[in-house]
């Protein structure tokens, strides 16, 4: 910047440039336009599901059982083997051995309970095969087979367990009585058996996989069937079987 100079020593009346000055000026000016930072606003990142919520979430969804998805109505089929005795004869143990296979619905009307009604046909009775004192042989052999209605409520747990009990109304359409090889079904020594039987029955079934179960029950008359012999301690005899059997349901195709 430039100015005259009033100095009395300077008679020469030159111009004196200030360079400070402007300097100063420029200095002042860059001070006042500050730089306007820029932020760049960035989305925040997706907050990731820690693995333990993941795994818990697994956990929970294959606990879960939505049985309306497979069928309230589910068909079965089911075969098996009866291990049997009649208490109230003078013999024991569960050594006569009796098919029994059947058809049957079930309606599952709640996530622990269902219903089932079956159509069976199975064989009971018993058998023996003994030395007396004379070391003669003695054999026995008495078969009653019945078709049977049982009526069933189950308690299931989630998808591995069913606990049933019921009762199984039944009906004898096969009679047969040997001793010591002679048949005397038809003039049997403690008369005719009755042919309408009322067994109840307990179990619990094992649900291999979807459709496939496998099943074991116990099995007692609440009606006596003919009077029993004098020498045992019931007053008639009476049908004690057990049962182990497979089942197959039939489910609606989960989507």
């Amino acid at each position: 910047m430039a100015q005259e100079s009033s100095s009395p020593d300077d008679k020469t009346g030159t111009f004196i440039f200030d360079f400070k000055k402007k300097k100063d000026k420029q200095v002042d000016t860059v001070q006042q336009k500050q730089p306007v930072e820029i932020v760049e606003t960035k989305p925040k990142p997706k907050k990731e599901k820690k693995q333990e919520d993941t795994i818990s979430i697994k956990v929970k969804h294959a606990d879960y059982y939505d049985f309306k998805k497979e069928g309230v109505f589910n068909g079965l089929f089911h075969a098996g083997i009866n291990a049997c005795q009649v208490d109230g004869d003078t013999q024991y143990g569960y050594f006569y051995f009796g098919g029994e296979a059947g058809i049957g619905a079930l309606a599952h009307f709640h996530k622990y309970l269902s219903a089932s009604l079956e159509l069976n046909y199975t064989m009971k009775g018993a058998g023996s095969w003994l030395l007396n004192h004379l070391q003669t042989a003695e054999t026995y052999l008495l078969r009653w087979d019945y078709v049977e209605m049982p009526v069933t409520l189950n308690a299931h747990y989630r998808r591995l367990l069913m606990f049933s009990a019921g009762l199984a109304p039944g009906y004898m359409v096969f009679y047969k009585e040997q001793n010591n090889g002679i048949n005397v079904t038809d003039n049997p020594h403690l008369g005719q058996p009755r042919k309408f039987d009322l067994p109840v029955f307990a179990g619990v079934s094992v649900i291999i996989k979807k459709h496939y179960v496998i099943g074991w029950k116990i099995s007692y008359s609440t009606l006596k069937i003919r009077s029993s012999y004098p020498a045992t301690r019931v007053n008639g005899e009476f049908n004690n079987y057990m049962t182990l059997r497979f089942i197959y349901i039939l489910t609606k195709k989960s989507t």
